[in-house]
């Protein structure tokens, strides 16, 4: 046994850094991995714990070894980069009669900002924080009021719409809501625990199709992996389907590490990450991104702002997305009919 247990210190590192890859590489496919990597924070701590361990028995290189070890399995859990998921599942029913509608709209002509929050029970400091951020358009998660209802469409100054979804999806515009054929939103479950919905908002400069996606919590519903897989699927397709260069897509994705394969899965059809960044839990350390905003081609986002209040868990997301092309609308000439 002794003459093992050196090679046992000089593998710990490797085999730590080996194990930290493969859960990256299975992360948001497998409920397993994805339960280990939600307690991170948990596996630092027993690492510390460790590495004191060994320093109290005087032993300072299986201690460094230790924290390595820790800091390379992180590292590699965030290297990996899974494939997409294919387009194996039929787009949402919606997507083909909006999709003449999607691809008809004007580019912008001014930048947009966009709040997206998913809100808990406790909404405390919500209509203040909002009144603040001043956004044209709020996407907002969570049963609201009536009176709340109302109290946040007047901090946005315009319009809400909600989606039939399970959580509720409200949508503050300082516009309105452009009608498509017979209806102003469109919603469909592809999978247990999942929802998709589209609105068309138009702010002021701008009209555009807001995709709203919500993914099955871990292991809240049976077979939870191929319902995520689903998931993934249908939103590929249908935002392939719409195929409109004004696209914002919001996304409640409770996965550790942002969801790799779900990455993966919205570059393959061309959308632009504008806000990927940790917002659960809202104090004191944010350590995963619960939420997440993605765009198409026509949109440049700025650096995402957090916005935090009393009371809920998760921090909102405010972006301020710019045109990509700027537009340059025609000016009169002296001699030119006024229009």
């Amino acid at each position: 046994m002794r003459r093992v247990r050196p090679w046992l210190r000089i593998l710990l590192v490797p085999a730590l850094a080996l194990f930290g890859s493969l859960l990256g590489w299975l992360a948001d496919g497998s409920l397993v991995a994805s339960l280990v990597l939600l307690v991170e924070p948990v596996l630092w701590v027993g690492a510390c714990w460790l590495a004191y361990a060994a320093l109290l028995r005087r032993d300072t290189a299986l201690a460094l070894r230790i924290l390595f070890g820790a800091v390379a399995a992180a590292a590699s859990a965030r290297i990996p980069r899974p494939p997409a998921e294919p387009a194996g599942v039929d787009a949402a029913p919606f997507a083909e009669r909006t999709r003449a509608c999607a691809r008809g709209l004007p580019l912008p002509t001014r930048t947009v900002r966009v709040l997206q929050w998913t809100l808990s029970a406790d909404h405390e400091g919500v209509v203040a924080a909002v009144t603040e951020a001043a956004p044209d358009l709020a996407v907002v998660r969570g049963a609201l009021s009536g009176g709340e209802v109302e109290a946040l469409a007047a901090a946005v100054g315009g319009e809400v719409l909600s989606l039939a979804q399970e959580p509720p999806i409200h949508v503050f515009s300082r516009g309105s809501f452009d009608l498509c054929g017979e209806a102003d939103s469109w919603n469909d479950a592809p999978a247990p625990g999942t929802a998709l919905g589209l609105a068309f908002v138009a702010v002021p400069g701008a009209t555009l199709p807001l995709v709203t996606a919500s993914l099955p919590e871990l292991g809240a519903v049976r077979n939870w992996e191929a319902s995520l897989r689903t998931a993934r699927a249908a939103l590929r397709s249908t935002v392939d389907s719409l195929g409109s260069s004004l696209l914002l897509v919001s996304i409640d994705a409770p996965l550790p590490l942002a969801g790799p394969r779900l990455a993966s899965t919205l570059r393959s059809v061309q959308l632009l990450p504008a806000s990927r960044a940790p917002n659960w839990p809202a104090w004191p350390l944010p350590l995963h991104t619960w939420d997440q905003l993605w765009v198409a081609e026509a949109w440049r986002g700025a650096p995402m702002k957090a916005v935090r209040a009393r009371g809920p868990t998760r921090a909102g997301m405010l972006v301020e997305f710019a045109p990509r092309w700027p537009v340059v609308l025609p000016t009169p000439g002296d001699d030119d009919p006024v229009r």
